[in-house]
């Protein structure tokens, strides 16, 4: 058996490990925040007799908004919603009644037999939920009503908010574009 090379003298032991402050008091080495003075660790101004809150979060930017679509895009955009505190609305044909995305959904509107062409796509039934659960918003999703310009032209006249959406302008449709 031959021996092991030598790789010189072992090295020192590391030196133990460094010792931290807890966090919730201060180091010695720095002097409690003067009065009316700013903390670093926050924007709440110090004082002997009371502390100022911090401010209130702002409002949701919609009382409510519609999720014109269905699947797992509507999931997506009414998980996004309940995080930020908007009230949702889902709408469904018949045949989607059991979805994930109408029990997700504050409330739930039926807007049509199974066929898409009759419910999904038709404008005026999507734009008649708008109106009888008074959403103040509009999410198209993808595909469907997204990419239709007369959809959002009527969304608008509706003053009501719709999007994102990133189709077509002008005058093209899903209807033109087959």
């Amino acid at each position: 058996m031959l021996p092991l090379p030598s790789s010189g003298p072992r090295p020192p032991h590391p030196p133990p490990p460094r010792q931290f402050p807890h966090p919730h008091h201060p180091p010695a080495s720095h002097p409690p925040p003067r009065e009316g003075t700013v903390t670093a660790s926050s924007s709440r101004v110090v004082s002997p007799d009371t502390v100022t809150p911090p401010p209130p979060p702002p409002p949701p930017p919609f009382r409510k908004i519609l999720i014109a679509n269905r699947g797992e895009i509507a999931c997506r955009v009414l998980r996004t919603a309940r995080a930020h505190g908007i009230p949702t609305v889902a709408i469904y044909s018949t045949a989607d009644v059991k979805s994930a995305h109408v029990s997700l959904a504050d409330e739930a509107v039926c807007i049509g037999p199974p066929a898409s062409s009759e419910s999904y796509l038709d404008i005026d039934k999507v734009c008649r939920a708008i109106e009888e659960t008074g959403a103040e918003g509009v999410h198209p999703g993808y595909g469907f009503l997204s990419e239709n310009a007369r959809f959002a032209e009527r969304v608008e006249a509706m003053e009501v908010n719709e999007g994102p959406h990133g189709g077509p302008t002008g005058a093209e449709t899903n209807e033109e574009k087959k």
